[in-house]
């Protein structure tokens, strides 16, 4: 089975999501980075949102206006019953992907196909934040209903897999991330244990599995799950995770890895790659001690603080400039 010590230590990729409309320079960019990621672009469609790539299609599920949700409890039940026996027997990938023309999705495989790098990384919206978005969108309430969440686990899983059998099908490794901001907020326990439940079933079909959430999140918690990587936007959830060493010395002893989102979505005019570093060296080695400190760092993904696709163009380019110089300040030791 694969596992995350596979990953070259230090290597750079994306959250997901770009500014801007070009598909092609989205692309560049998805490949300009060590590990190739699938990348979003919420501004060319609704349809490229981290929600509607994951929900539309689902029973009860419709769209409106800038790719906006709403969700019928009524049309879910009238609709789960014969959804959940196609769900078993198997959905064809226009169901599973429906992306229309110029949108990223066989692009990214496409040159996936001629990259020879071994690694290639996608995302899609976790069963957490899944839920939170229905009970956002729904109209009345959203039923406590065991069968709901059993199906939203399914469609998800699917998808996933999908995604993934795809990336394995052109002789890649897969580093498949769970993206769940709703784990900063208040959910549902059922929720919370579909993740638990799909991070090793992903984990059994040979994936390398990693969870992103850009907010303030449990390490103590999530430390326990069985996953490979932890994504985190480091100014938000690093200090927290810091109080907490035995989490982390956990966390590292079952084989998990930090992905440190350590340049910011919008970079103030101060910031400096080097500072940056050395500042949270110090502050690893303050918690951890030197040693491991330094070993958890040299063996850690780098990453953007979150997707950037509210950014500018501009600004994106600038944030992975800044990756690229954080890498060169990280692997000086």
């Amino acid at each position: 089975m694969t596992k995350s010590s596979d990953i070259p230590p230090l290597a750079t990729t994306g959250i997901g999501s770009l500014p801007g409309g070009d598909a092609r320079a989205a692309l560049e960019a998805a490949f300009a980075v060590d590990i190739p990621y699938f990348p979003s672009l919420p501004a060319l469609d609704p349809g490229e949102g981290l929600l509607v790539q994951a929900l539309a299609g689902f029973p009860g599920v419709s769209t409106a206006g800038k790719g906006r949700l709403n969700f019928s409890a009524e049309r879910w039940r009238a609709e789960g019953g014969t959804f959940r026996a196609r769900l078993k027997g198997g959905l064809p990938p226009a169901e599973l992907f429906p992306l229309g023309p110029g949108l990223l999705w066989e692009d990214f495989l496409a040159r996936l196909k001629r990259d020879p790098r071994p690694w290639a990384k996608v995302q899609l919206l976790g069963p957490v934040t899944a839920r939170v978005a229905l009970e956002a969108a729904a109209e009345g309430g959203l039923p406590e209903d065991p069968e709901l969440d059993a199906q939203l686990l399914a469609w998800l899983f699917v998808k996933a897999e999908a995604m993934a059998a795809a990336l394995t099908g052109l002789g890649k490794r897969v580093l498949f991330f769970w993206d769940e901001p709703g784990l900063g907020i208040a959910r549902a326990a059922a929720a919370t244990r579909a993740l638990c439940s799909s991070l090793e079933a992903l984990k059994n079909l040979g994936a390398t599995v990693g969870i992103h959430c850009c907010g303030a999140w449990d390490l103590a918690e999530a430390s326990a799950w069985p996953v490979d990587a932890l994504s985190l936007d480091l100014a938000l959830a690093g200090p927290a995770w810091l109080e907490d060493p035995v989490a982390l010395r956990g966390l590292r002893g079952r084989g998990g890895r930090l992905a440190l989102g350590i340049v910011p979505t919008r970079i103030p005019s101060a910031w400096n790659s080097r500072r940056e570093v050395e500042e949270w060296r110090t502050r690893f080695a303050a918690a951890l001690g030197e040693g491991e400190a330094q070993a958890l760092l040299a063996e850690a993904l780098l990453t953007p603080a979150c997707g950037l696709g509210l950014r500018t163009v501009e600004e994106a380019d600038r944030v992975f400039r800044h990756l690229h110089e954080v890498k060169l300040e990280m692997s000086r030791r």
